[in-house]
């Protein structure tokens, strides 16, 4: 089990929910990623997300898009 923090930056597929918000897992973990900070990234994308403190909670903010989906093109 992986112990997440602020500061911490991971790299993986991003998953969509229909409200617009994402995440990205992390072994067993999932990262969180509000609407706001999934910059211009698509489903199933591979990026670079940075953790942050937001709200007493730890969040994810995509910070630069790695690979796109062949299904987004």
């Amino acid at each position: 089990m992986i112990k997440i923090k602020e500061g911490d930056v991971f790299e993986g597929q991003i998953e969509f929910y229909t409200n617009g918000s994402a995440s990205l897992k992390v072994q067993e973990e999932e990262i969180f990623i509000f609407k706001k900070n999934t910059a211009n990234s698509l489903h199933l994308d591979t990026v670079k997300v940075e953790i942050f403190q937001a709200n007493n909670k730890l969040e994810g903010r995509v910070t630069k898009g790695i690979c796109w989906s062949s299904s987004n093109i």
